[in-house]
């Protein structure tokens, strides 16, 4: 079963793309995370960590490597070209990816309204959210809306709740709503 390294900012990314993975890929045997702090680190260090994955699994490479970053202000597919750029894959042994969060990771989360619902529900509160009317990638700020929301039904933003959103959100949810998710499921799928 293969494993996969995976490269992003914060550990609320690492929790929540690491869970996303592990959906989009069951059959996954590992995901090895390794945070960069922030995404201009990612961009400055990821080939650091790519080397690092040579022998990250019992001494050996992994199966592929994801890198992934928010685009914040920029487009999804200008934040790959700025990870991209420079890049020469033939330096290492396995595949390496790139994907980027419009604008940022907590679009995605915010995109299945049923997983936040499922989620206050766990948590003793019987808050049911609504559908959003748009794209939470239109959102100028998706972590304070996220926060928001969650806060409304007594729900504390963590890492921890970030992860558990994307392990009870669907990704054919995301994907509808969340056009650069289409970017971080083909670096999954592609093989």
């Amino acid at each position: 079963m293969p494993v996969f390294g995976l490269i992003v900012a914060g550990d609320y990314d690492g929790k929540a793309l690491g869970k996303l993975l592990s959906k989009l890929r069951p059959d996954l045997d590992g995901v090895i995370v390794r945070l960069c702090r922030d995404d201009y680190r990612v961009c400055t260090t990821f080939r650091n960590f790519l080397t690092g994955f040579e022998f990250a699994k019992a001494g050996h490479p992994v199966d592929k490597a994801i890198v992934v970053r928010d685009a914040h202000q920029r487009t999804a597919q200008e934040s790959i070209r700025l990870l991209e750029s420079g890049f020469d894959h033939s330096r290492y042994s396995f595949p390496v990816e790139f994907a980027a969060v419009a604008p940022e990771l907590e679009a995605w989360l915010l995109a299945d309204h049923g997983a936040r619902t499922e989620l206050s529900h766990e948590r003793g509160q019987r808050h049911d959210y609504p559908p959003l009317d748009r794209s939470p990638e239109a959102l100028h700020d998706p972590k304070t809306k996220l926060s928001t929301l969650l806060s409304d039904a007594g729900i504390g933003y963590t890492a921890a709740v970030a992860a558990r959103l994307a392990e009870l959100s669907d990704p054919a949810i995301i994907g509808g709503l969340c056009p650069s998710f289409a970017l971080f499921k083909r670096a999954a799928e592609h093989c």
